[in-house]
């Protein structure tokens, strides 16, 4: 009989970034959950006299009737709510699955599911909140057009990009050149969209990744090059995820709102994370915007502690932090005490958006 296998090849200096990356996946995962266990992905229509609201019970076409009565903000609220959940979850699945795929070696097809959600699925996601009209139109008309590939080059990505920081007020984290660089610039060394190709074909044309003579695209690997394949993994997808998931939590606040207590505990554990895994990025893998997001995180991380009381976190406090939001030397007691506001406030906050509107 065979052994038991636990199926884990992640070299080791890969540890913290492939831990970082699930962290931000699970963040997501739970707020998917709870959004759906509370039931906050629906809206509430208010109508203004009895006609209207008949009309709509008798309507078949419910996007007919909003068209009719002009309710244009319930429908973009409309197919935002029902967009959001089923995007994050597809998000989440193959985030999860190219993950997983990593770690037992399988690196093509690791490679292979990230072109889907970093570059079509989170373009959404940022539409969302820079241009919900021109989704809600396209999804209704067009959609064909909400592909991410036909909006335009890298420049218009960057631009879309650059709304979305000011938005989120992350410019000290983030460059918008560089995030577009990494998902769309097929002609770039340091980027997904060249390597993701030659995932899924075994033999590409496009001049920046063409496939060389006597090859045949991640077939031949060996484990030097898988080597080389996991560390570059590690120190470029753990930047996007931590961008991918404050999007997507900007989003979420605009459906129903969380508390800025839990939000900063949140924050907490992904910067903890960060910071232990800017120990792992070598020489040849870090660079001046990763570097960014390193320093303006311990700005940022430091700033908290000492706001709430704390002091300045070592090292020995980020691994405790990581994994439970504690503060550095915060008693376990207060650390269960915060959780439990947190729920509190939770529920209230979803009590309070389930009366008001769905």
């Amino acid at each position: 009989m065979m052994k038991k296998r636990k199926h884990n090849f992640l070299p080791k200096e890969c540890t913290n970034g492939h831990n970082l990356c699930f962290i931000n996946h699970d963040i997501l995962a739970q707020l998917l959950v709870s959004g759906e266990e509370q039931s906050i992905f629906w809206h509430r229509m208010h109508f203004t006299d009895t006609k209207e609201k008949d009309d709509f019970k008798n309507s078949t076409d419910i996007f007919g009737w909003l068209e009719k009565y002009q309710k244009t903000d319930d429908r973009k609220q409309i197919l935002k709510t029902v967009a959001f959940p089923a995007l994050l979850s597809d998000f989440l699945h193959f985030i999860y699955e190219s993950l997983n795929t990593s770690k037992k070696g399988k690196l093509s097809v690791s490679y292979s599911l990230l072109r889907k959600p970093i570059q079509e699925i989170l373009y959404i996601f940022e539409l969302l909140l820079v241009d919900i009209d021109k989704f809600s139109d396209q999804l209704l008309t067009e959609p064909e057009k909400l592909y991410s590939q036909s909006c335009g080059g890298v420049e218009v990505h960057k631009k879309r990009i650059d709304d979305v920081l000011n938005i989120l007020g992350i410019n000290d984290l983030f460059d918008s050149e560089y995030l577009a660089e990494l998902r769309y610039d097929k002609s770039s060394l340091d980027g997904f969209d060249g390597i993701c190709n030659k995932a899924i074909h075994l033999f590409t044309g496009h001049k920046s990744i063409k496939t060389e003579p006597i090859n045949i695209n991640f077939v031949f690997s060996n484990y030097d090059s898988k080597l080389t394949q996991w560390y570059y993994l590690y120190s470029r997808l753990p930047y996007l995820l931590v961008y991918s998931r404050m999007v997507i939590e900007k989003v979420a606040s605009t459906i129903c709102l969380t508390s800025p207590e839990y939000n900063n505990d949140i924050e907490r554990r992904s910067s903890a994370a960060i910071l232990l895994w800017k120990n792992e990025l070598t020489e040849g893998y870090i660079n001046n915007y990763l570097q960014k997001l390193i320093d303006s995180t311990e700005t940022r991380l430091r700033k908290q502690c000492t706001e709430n009381g704390y002091s300045i976190p070592e090292n020995i406090d980020l691994n405790r932090m990581r994994d439970t939001g504690a503060f550095p030397k915060e008693s376990n007691r207060s650390v269960k005490k915060r959780n439990r506001e947190y729920n509190r406030i939770s529920k209230a906050n979803i009590r309070d958006k389930n009366g008001k509107s769905t």
